[in-house]
């Protein structure tokens, strides 16, 4: 809420008068203002810290979604790539990597962030979203069951009763998609002829 946000910046302003040379309360101050969808305090606060420190991942990784936020890709994926290869492990920015490249179409680097993701997070339901999306944008209806029907199960069982009840898609219903999906399959070479 907004009262906790003032708190919040008014602590990281105090910080920073204490120690003008420690990112941290930048970062805390810089998404204080992303929470408000005040992205260009924002970037000017996070592009402070991570100058100061250029390990800063935590900046970064804030200063990359704030350029998400502006759809400004480009940057976004080059913070990005600057925090997983300073945090590896930082399987969110991994995730938000992978869903750049899904909505941007690049296949290879999407399937290769989201796999990114699932090593260290194998229940991520944003990363098998992403891949139900990436199997649904390359036609690819039988893996997009499949990758919905894991998202469904990562769920808690009040959530997917719920979800399942809204759309219909219930165990029942999956398998049905998959049977039409094995029946409407064309086997194709790596290099797309038809297999007969």
């Amino acid at each position: 809420d907004q009262d906790r946000l003032d708190e919040a910046q008014a602590a990281a302003r105090t910080a920073i008068e204490l120690d003008p040379s420690d990112a941290d309360p930048y970062s805390a101050l810089g998404l204080a203002h992303l929470l408000r969808n005040e992205t260009d305090e924002a970037l000017e606060i996070l592009n402070q810290a991570y100058e100061m420190d250029p390990t800063h991942w935590k900046s970064m990784y804030n200063a990359a979604i704030a350029h998400r936020v502006r759809f400004e890709d480009d940057e976004a994926i080059a913070l990005l790539l600057r925090v997983v290869e300073l945090a590896p492990s930082h399987f969110e920015a991994a995730g938000r990597l992978g869903r750049i490249y899904v909505r941007t179409g690049d296949v290879d680097s999407a399937e290769y962030w989201l796999n990114n993701t699932l090593e260290y997070a194998p229940e991520s339901v944003m990363a098998w979203t992403e891949f139900a999306t990436l199997d649904l944008v390359t036609r690819n209806p039988g893996k997009a069951i499949e990758s919905c029907g894991r998202v469904l199960d990562k769920l808690p069982s009040h959530q997917r009763e719920t979800v399942e009840t809204k759309t219909g898609f219930d165990q029942g219903e999956r398998a049905r998609w998959r049977e039409i999906s094995h029946k409407l399959h064309v086997p194709t070479h790596a290099d797309g002829v038809i297999s007969q």
